[in-house]
């Protein structure tokens, strides 16, 4: 028997109309997954859809990537490699494509730069877990809040929880499920599904919020990609914290302490799941602190 809350969220998406994945896309992957990948198409692929080019270059100057200024699709790629580039040109793609009417630009750039922060430190932290699934990691990261553009288009209330959805605590989950019998960890599975992202980062995305249920699942890349998940929601929130706190007023500061005191007593269960240690943790701190801190 199918369930409800897929069902329910399946409705959804074809009321509001799921974003297919662009055609270049599609072509760039294709490439991408052949035995011998042809790198000059690849780059000239993504540099004939000019806002797509102009996306990437953006992001792959941006903080989160790390590397300074960069000036051309060509540079990118050679700098990146194959694989990190196309997750960054997957990482842009998904940014225009969730650029929908309706949503205001402030929250919109919230939801955004919360997926790129969880999407980098997800790629931090699995290269101390499991340095093979780094790009898994970053793609669970980059789609794991995917469907918050389209809950804001479909409903106009929804707006007021998006703080919640965008934490690592469930109860934006419960308050969805009572008010739309779904929830955003399940439009977003069915999201990513559709834009072919493997089984693993699909079923991690639909428990993201699940701490109890990581002991369940019978996929151990899942399994490791969802802690992933967790574990850096969790380790971002307080590294926020830290950095914004001098200029936060205090009752919000008080609230954010209050998750955060909330979400750090999980984070030792999630580093057993993911077989890390401290130092694994001081090491990945201190990366997304100078992160969080570049983009101040």
């Amino acid at each position: 028997m199918a369930d409800p809350k897929i069902q329910n969220a399946e409705e959804l998406i074809k009321s509001v109309g799921i974003p297919p994945q662009p055609t270049v896309i599609m072509s760039i992957r294709n490439e991408v997954n052949k035995p011998h990948p042809n790198m000059s198409l690849i780059a000239d692929l993504v540099s004939k859809d000019i806002g797509l080019s102009a996306s990437v270059v953006k992001i792959a100057s941006s903080p989160f990537i790390g590397m300074g200024k960069i000036s051309s699709i060509d540079r990118a790629l050679n700098l990146m490699g194959m694989t990190n580039f196309f997750n960054l040109v997957l990482a842009s793609a998904l940014q225009g494509t969730l650029t929908i009417k309706g949503v205001p630009k402030k929250i919109f750039d919230a939801f955004w730069n919360h997926s790129l922060q969880i999407a980098k430190t997800s790629q931090l932290v699995m290269k101390k877990a499991d340095s093979a699934l780094q790009s898994e990691a970053y793609m669970a990261g980059l789609f794991h809040d995917c469907a918050i553009p389209l809950l804001i288009k479909k409903f106009a209330e929804y707006h007021t929880i998006v703080d919640f959805a965008i934490g690592p605590t469930p109860v934006a989950g419960k308050i969805e499920e009572s008010l739309y019998k779904t929830n955003h960890s399940v439009v977003g599975h069915l999201l990513a599904k559709s834009w072919h992202l493997s089984t693993p980062v699909c079923e991690a995305i639909l428990w993201h919020h699940s701490l109890d249920e990581i002991k369940d699942m019978s996929d151990k890349t899942a399994r490791k990609i969802n802690a992933c998940i967790q574990f850096s929601e969790k380790i971002v929130l307080e590294e926020t914290v830290k950095s914004y706190k001098e200029n936060m007023p205090d009752d919000e500061f008080d609230t954010m302490t209050s998750i955060q005191y909330t979400a750090k007593s999980s984070l030792n269960k999630l580093m057993e799941e993911l077989e890390i240690d401290k130092n694994d943790v001081l090491d990945v701190r201190e990366d997304i602190h100078k992160i969080l801190g570049a983009e101040r």
